[in-house]
């Protein structure tokens, strides 16, 4: 009966406040969401134009600069557009066909064709890519990657960019992996006109290329005589005696022969504090965006911070946002590094439209179009496995607030399921007793999980890896179980080494026994210990990597190990079980790896004392999105149709049409079956009650200042 009168009243209460007569719903003819975009901006130039020439920057150093400026029946556009810029060493364009290919395949990544981005000078913007110092046909000398060199060069080109007569003074950069690592940089040296920035980078350097302390470094040295091949500029070019081709080109990459080789020099520098005088710095230190974030913030760039969960840098995805001041946005997909032509299994049927989301952004923050990009909830992210249409979700804040922390133990087996060194279980059992362990001896061929180097590319594990390792499996599970966060390891072990290269893999085996890749994790046990990060690591362990911090192992000595993996988000489907797997070293691109001959015998224990367990962060059923109708009568706006209201622990969001309004959270309430959300926006107060009437069945109702949502979801 309580129930039946407070809905009543509170359906009253909200008409009075949108007031008595008819509300007409609004015309929707524009679409502005998560990679779909039309009607904001239209193509009104019908091709462009590639010019290119030489700039200096403040050293007097030349840069290679092309920029590709819009064209109307051929002739050049002369109005002021803004700018859209990528510093690159990968060649900012290539030939092909007999002709130029702009921004090159090594630039474009597989999710930017190689005309992608050109795509939107017809929509009015000035593309423009360089080649960053003492790379193809820039001068200089390039003594370290993402350096304050390269820094103060990407500041200089920008405020170049702006003041050019073609040029509106609005310039956003774009770029992912080494490129993501110039918009960085560029953000940290505040050039007065960069507005935005679109990246997916490292956050932390040394954390990103050395995960757990396992150093990874580049793949080779090419020769610097290579650069000869890059485009020269247009005032590199034959004059009218055939003389000159190249002169400028030859004599900038002779200036190359000078860079150090980057092979070395990552060898030189194994720990997080380790100096080079080649860089002249404390080079991990001197790049990490995590060492500039006063910067970062006094410069106010908008950042968007993309990834995927098979990217190597996924960790530094969402440490990036999670530590990056507003404005931003982070998108997350089942991508592969840099792309999102291909999922992580490497099917080609990935439709999400990355470019329409750079286009949105740009149209925001570089030409001030209103459309509602940054009205969004911050957070977009796709959970692999969920059900079809459901992938793609919003969120508030990471990690996900209402997530549950359970535990799986290691325990003898056997599960049955794995011809693997001890075929473990996995269960939410302790272990008792006293003494228990599995031994194994570090196998330094396994070369078919992940190439660690390649992108992080993840492939099938097939058996190889679970034939080589340590595997704890679990029963058949009963029901679905979502796992999206970051899964922490504790061990303890033993080593006939006075070190060992630990890989940890998260596998989901089907039914049939076929074991996938999820994720993965590893640590250098002497630098296992654990310290406080300068900056926000979410509380899970952070390895400082210093070179006192280095432990050797002593053989018989046990030791902890306590470690986060790669972040992921993936639902593990009714009967099928959940693996984890312990291996030493893989074959793969590492500077500093502890590999032995004889190879070790490593002993994981896991008796009361001593117990080893997974930690991972479950996602219980919750609804937090509802669908239903809304009537909004605020300002000028009157709607009447469609809507959902999304209720996050920090904000509270209504959704109609392409328009969104929010309203953050200062109380919450929940009570048997009925919660509450109190919220405060630009509108005022609003009122959310949420009623559940059965299992995962829920009625929602919100009231405000011109604002009435009732809805539900199951």
């Amino acid at each position: 009966m309580k129930k039946i009168f407070l809905k009543v009243f509170v359906e009253v209460l909200a008409l009075s406040l949108l007031g008595l007569g008819p509300v007409v719903a609004s015309a929707q003819e524009k679409v502005s969401k998560p990679g779909v975009y039309s009607g904001y901006s239209q193509q009104i130039y019908d091709g462009w134009k590639r010019f290119s020439r030489y700039v200096a920057v403040q050293d007097g150093t030349k840069l290679a600069m092309d920029y590709y400026r819009p064209t109307l029946t051929g002739v050049v556009v002369e109005k002021r557009l803004p700018v859209i810029f990528v510093f690159t060493p990968y060649r900012r364009a290539s030939y092909a066909s007999g002709g130029i290919m702009v921004l090159s395949p090594k630039n474009s990544f597989s999710h930017i064709t190689p005309d992608g981005l050109l795509s939107l000078v017809k929509y009015g913007y000035v593309v423009a890519v360089a080649d960053c110092r003492g790379t193809n046909a820039s001068y200089g000398v390039r003594k370290a990657t993402n350096n304050q060199v390269e820094a103060g060069d990407a500041r200089d080109l920008i405020e170049w960019l702006a003041v050019q007569q073609w040029s509106d003074g609005n310039v956003g950069m774009w770029g992912c992996s080494y490129v993501g690592g110039t918009v960085h940089e560029a953000i940290r040296m505040m050039p007065p006109h960069l507005k935005a920035g679109i990246l997916d980078a490292d956050f932390n350097a040394y954390d990103a290329k050395g995960i757990g302390g396992l150093l990874r470094g580049p793949s080779s040295d090419p020769d610097y005589k290579g650069d000869l091949v890059a485009i020269p500029v247009d005032e590199d070019i034959l004059d009218a005696n055939n003389n000159g081709y190249k002169d400028m080109l030859e004599e900038a990459v002779e200036q190359h022969k000078n860079n150090p080789k980057q092979v070395p020099f990552v060898q030189s520098i194994p720990f997080r504090n380790s100096w080079s005088d080649i860089s002249g710095s404390t080079y991990w230190q001197e790049i990490s965006a995590s060492n500039y974030l006063s910067e970062i913030e006094r410069s106010g760039v908008a950042a968007y911070i993309y990834g995927g969960w098979y990217d190597f840098l996924r960790r530094d995805t969402v440490l990036m946002f999670t530590n990056w001041p507003n404005p931003k946005k982070m998108l997350v997909g089942p991508w592969p590094h840099c792309g999102n032509g291909s999922n992580a299994r490497g099917c080609y049927n990935n439709d999400f439209n990355f470019l329409n989301e750079i286009h949105r952004f740009f149209d925001y923050w570089l030409k001030g179009i209103g459309n509602g990009i940054m009205d969004e909830p911050p957070i977009y992210y796709m959970t692999e496995n969920r059900p079809t249409g459901m992938e793609w979700r919003f969120g508030a804040e990471w990690p996900i607030p209402h997530e549950q922390q359970v535990t799986y133990f290691f325990q003898a087996g056997p599960s049955g399921t794995a011809s693997s060194v001890n075929d473990g279980i996995l269960t939410t059992t302790a272990p008792t007793g006293a003494g228990t362990k599995d031994d194994y001896t570090a196998v330094y061929t396994i070369t078919t999980s992940t190439d660690w180097y390649a992108g992080g590319i993840p492939r099938p594990t097939g058996k190889e890896l679970d034939q080589k390792g340590l595997t704890y499996t679990t029963a058949p599970l009963e029901a679905d179980l979502e796992v999206t966060g970051h899964p922490i390891v504790n061990l303890w072990i033993t080593s006939t080494a006075p070190d060992a290269g630990l890989f940890f893999t998260l596998e989901d085996v089907d039914p049939s026994g076929n074991s996938i890749y999820v994720g993965d994790g590893r640590l250098r046990a002497s630098l296992r210990s654990i310290h406080t990060p300068p900056f926000n690591k979410l509380g899970l362990p952070w390895h400082r990597c210093f070179q006192e911090d280095e432990q050797k192992l002593v053989s018989g000595q046990m030791v902890q190990l306590v470690t986060d993996m790669l972040p992921t988000s993936y639902v593990f489907k009714q009967g099928h079980r959940i693996r984890f797997v312990i291996t030493a070293l893989m074959a793969g691109w590492f500077v500093n790896p502890p590999k032995y001959d004889p190879p070790p015998v490593i002993s994981v224990y896991r008796d009361a004392n001593h117990p080893a367990f997974i930690t991972l962060p479950v996602i219980p059923p919750k609804l937090t999105v509802f669908e239903g109708n809304a009537k909004v009568r605020i300002a000028k706006t009157t709607y009447e149709g469609p809507a959902k209201l999304y209720t996050f622990t920090t904000a509270v969001y209504l959704n109609y049409g392409d328009s969104w309004l929010k309203w953050d959270v200062f109380k919450t309430g929940e009570v048997g079956n009925l919660e509450q959300y109190r919220g405060e926006g630009e509108l005022g107060r609003l009122l959310v009650l949420v009623v559940n009437n059965e299992r995962l069945s829920f009625d929602a109702l919100a009231i405000g200042n011109g604002i009435y949502f009732k809805g539900n979801t199951e």
